[in-house]
């Protein structure tokens, strides 16, 4: 399962597999980029270019008030 989150001129994304290790205290090790979602789904994602070749170190944080987490 891939899953991207846009916001602004940011994005990050992961390919997370579908097993019981892949929770979100792990989720950092699933971190890809946008790039490679793209290789990997022959779609093509409305980001910045220079957004889709970068990788953040850690997931980012959580909002307050954010129920999906």
């Amino acid at each position: 399962m891939s899953k991207m989150v846009i916001q602004d001129e940011r994005a990050i994304a992961w390919i997370v597999p579908n097993a019981p290790q892949a929770t979100k205290k792990n989720l950092d090790r699933y971190l890809v980029t946008v790039d490679e979602i793209e290789r990997l789904t022959g779609e093509k994602i409305p980001v910045a270019d220079y957004a889709k070749h970068d990788k953040p170190a850690a997931s980012w944080m959580i909002p307050r008030g954010c129920n999906k987490g």
